[in-house]
C-alpha cells in the first residue's frame, strides 16, 4: 500500500491537471462561426451589426466590412441570434463540427416585417450603420457614416464633423476648416487616414486643415473622445480617424456618380462639384478594388465690415477736462472674391482569402487651391477731427488718410497618404498591423498687396 503521503500528491497532481484536461477536452468539443451581414436592399455591409449565441451568451460584433467570427463556438446545433438598430432581430441555426468554422451569412430586411415605432429604409440606413458602429466601440466614439455625409451640403471633411457632439469649428470665409474636440484647441487633435498618422500641409504648424480633404469619396469618420490602452497618445482633445471606401462595404459591383451644380448670387459666379465611385470584386469573392475620383470648383465672394484698430478713450469736445467717452479708431468695408478648388482621388486593392484573413493596400491623393482677392476700404477716424462725441456715437470732420488696399493670395495645399496592411482573427486573437506614410505640402506661388491713401486731409 502506499503511504499517506504519496496519496496526497497524487491527489494534489490529479487536481492540478484536472483543469488543463478539462480545457482540452473542451477545445476539442469546439468550432467557430464566420460570416458576413448586410441590407438586403442596397447590399451595404452593416458594421456594428452584433452577434450572439443564444445557448452560451457569446457574443461578436460585424467589423466595417460587415464579417463577423465567433471563436469558440461548442459544438453541435446552435441558435444565433442577429441584432441591428432599426431592424427587428433575426435568428438563425447552425451547425458547429469540432475544431471547424461553420458559415453563416445574414442580410437584414430580407423579410417583410412590420413595425410599430420604427423602419428602416433608404438614406436612413446611414444613421444605422453609424448608431450600430458606436455601439460596437471599445470606448466614447462618435461615427458619421458616408449615406449620412451625402445627404448634406457640406464642402469638406471639417463640415462633415460639425454635426457630432462634443466638436467645434474653426471656420474659414464661413467655410469649416479646423476642428476643436472638448473645448481642446486643434493642435493637439491626432488626425488620422486610414489609421495612418495624417501629415499636415500648414506651414510652420502641427494642426491639420481638414478643408483639404473632401467628404465625396470617405466612407467614415470616427471622432474618438477617450482613447484606449490601444491607441497612440498622441492627441489629447482626441483622435480623428477618416475611413476612405471600401470594395467589401456592399456585395457585388458599385457604381455611384454624383454631378451638382451652384450659382452664387453675391459673386454671380457658378460653381460646379462632380464626384465618382467604381468598385468590384471578383467571382470568388476574395478580391476587391475601388475608384473614387472628386473634382469640385466653388466661386464665391463674401462682404463685410470690421473695426480697424480697436477702441480708444477721446476727450468729449466742449465737456469738462477729464470726461472722457471711447471712440472707434477706425472701420475697414471689406470684400472678398475667393475661388477654391479641390480635386482628388482614392483607390484601394483589398484580399480577403477567407473571413479571418484581409490584406489591403489603400491610397488617397487631394489637392486644394485657394486663389482670394480682397477689397478693403478703411476709414480712420482718428485721423479726424472729433466734434462730438457720447456714450451711443460720435461725429468726425476732416479725415485724411483713407486708404484702399487690394490684395491677391494663391495658396496650394497637397496631401498624399499610402498604407498597407493585414487582419487576421484566430480564436480570441486579433492580430493587425499596417505600415504607411503621408505628405503633406503648401505652395503659395503668388501674393501681391497694393495700398492707396490720401497724404492730407480732404485731398483728392
Amino acid at each position: 500500500m502506499p503511504s499517506s503521503p504519496t496519496i496526497r500528491v497524487r491527489r494534489l497532481l490529479a487536481i492540478a491537471f484536472l483543469p488543463l484536461f478539462a480545457l482540452s477536452l473542451a477545445a476539442q468539443g469546439t468550432g467557430g462561426v464566420a460570416g458576413r451581414i448586410t441590407d438586403a436592399g442596397n447590399r451595404l455591409a452593416l458594421a456594428g451589426a452584433r452577434v450572439s449565441v443564444a445557448e452560451t451568451g457569446l457574443t461578436a460584433f460585424a467589423d466595417a466590412a460587415g464579417d463577423y467570427t465567433l471563436p469558440a463556438v461548442p459544438a453541435g446545433n446552435r441558435t444565433l441570434v442577429f441584432s441591428y438598430v432599426g431592424y427587428a432581430e433575426l435568428t438563425r441555426s447552425v451547425t458547429v463540427g469540432a475544431g471547424a468554422t461553420a458559415r453563416l451569412d445574414v442580410a437584414f430586411g430580407s423579410d417583410v416585417v412590420a413595425m410599430d415605432k420604427f423602419v428602416i429604409t433608404g438614406s436612413a440606413v446611414g444613421s444605422a450603420r453609424a448608431l450600430n458602429q458606436q455601439r460596437a466601440a471599445d470606448t466614447l466614439t462618435s461615427i458619421i457614416a458616408s449615406d449620412e455625409i451625402g445627404r448634406f451640403a457640406d464642402q469638406n471633411v471639417a463640415e462633415t464633423m460639425q454635426r457630432i457632439p462634443g466638436l467645434a469649428l474653426y471656420r474659414d470665409q464661413g467655410e469649416g476648416r479646423f476642428i476643436v474636440v472638448r473645448g481642446i484647441r486643434p493642435d493637439l487633435n491626432s488626425v488620422r487616414l486610414n489609421g495612418v498618422s495624417l501629415a499636415t500641409p500648414e506651414r510652420g504648424d502641427r494642426v491639420v486643415a481638414l478643408d483639404v480633404l473632401p467628404t465625396d469619396s470617405l466612407a467614415a469618420v470616427e471622432v474618438t473622445k477617450v482613447p484606449t490602452p490601444d491607441m497612440d497618445a498622441d492627441g489629447l482633445g482626441g483622435s480623428i480617424n477618416v475611413r476612405t471606401r471600401s470594395a467589401f462595404d456592399a456585395d457585388g459591383r458599385q457604381l455611384q456618380a454624383t454631378a451638382q451644380g451652384q450659382y452664387n448670387h453675391l459673386a454671380e459666379r457658378f460653381s460646379s462639384r462632380f464626384t465618382a465611385t467604381f468598385g468590384d470584386r471578383s467571382a470568388d469573392g476574395k478580391w476587391g478594388f475601388i475608384f473614387s475620383p472628386t473634382w469640385q470648383a466653388r466661386r464665391f465672394a463674401t462682404n463685410n465690415f470690421e473695426e480697424d484698430g480697436g477702441y480708444a478713450l477721446r476727450q468729449v469736445p466742449g465737456a469738462a477736462a477729464g470726461t472722457l467717452n471711447p471712440l472707434l479708431l477706425g472701420i475697414a468695408f471689406r470684400e472678398y472674391e475667393i475661388t477654391r478648388t479641390r480635386y482628388g482621388a482614392s483607390s484601394a486593392l483589398e484580399f480577403r482569402p477567407d473571413a479571418q484573413t484581409s490584406l489591403y493596400l489603400r491610397g488617397t491623393f487631394s489637392q486644394f487651391n485657394d486663389h482670394e482677392i480682397r477689397y478693403v476700404y478703411t476709414l480712420p477716424f482718428v485721423e479726424g477731427t472729433v466734434s462730438s462725441l457720447s456714450d451711443t456715437g460720435a461725429t468726425v470732420t476732416s479725415l485724411r488718410r483713407e486708404r484702399h488696399d487690394m490684395r491677391y493670395r494663391q495658396k496650394d495645399q497637397q496631401i498624399l497618404a499610402l498604407v498597407a496592411g493585414f487582419e487576421r482573427t484566430s480564436g480570441d486573437w486579433q492580430l493587425d498591423g499596417r505600415l504607411g506614410c503621408s505628405k503633406g505640402e503648401e505652395q503659395r506661388p503668388d501674393e501681391v498687396s497694393v495700398r492707396f491713401r490720401k497724404p492730407n486731409r480732404n485731398s483728392t
